[in-house]
């Protein structure tokens, strides 16, 4: 109970708003949802405690939105490093045809 009025307080709010949904599972939609539900996965890859893959990624991903840094080479390095990728899924990216 004490939730849900958390929730309808900040209700009003719009970017603390989005961020909570996202957190409790509702994912927005368009470019401000994915860049919402972005930053939303950091904060539940964190809540787990384990420094896996999923929260490099997000991490990644995380810093690509902000600052514009290119976050598909780093997350191939990070496949590439955890042996989920060839050398030339590395270089060229994964092929559609064989995901």
């Amino acid at each position: 109970m004490l939730k849900e009025m958390g929730f309808a307080m900040i209700g009003g709010v719009p970017i603390v708003r989005d961020v909570a949904s996202s957190i409790g599972g509702f994912s927005g939609g368009g470019i401000y949802g994915g860049i919402i539900d972005g930053y939303a996965r950091i904060f539940e890859q964190a809540a787990q405690g384990e420094a896996d893959l999923a929260f490099w990624k997000a991490l990644s991903a995380g810093a690509g939105a902000a600052t514009g840094f290119p976050s598909t080479l780093t997350n191939r390095a990070l496949d590439f490093a955890a042996g989920e990728a060839t050398a030339a899924e590395f270089l060229m990216g994964r092929s559609p045809l064989t995901r």
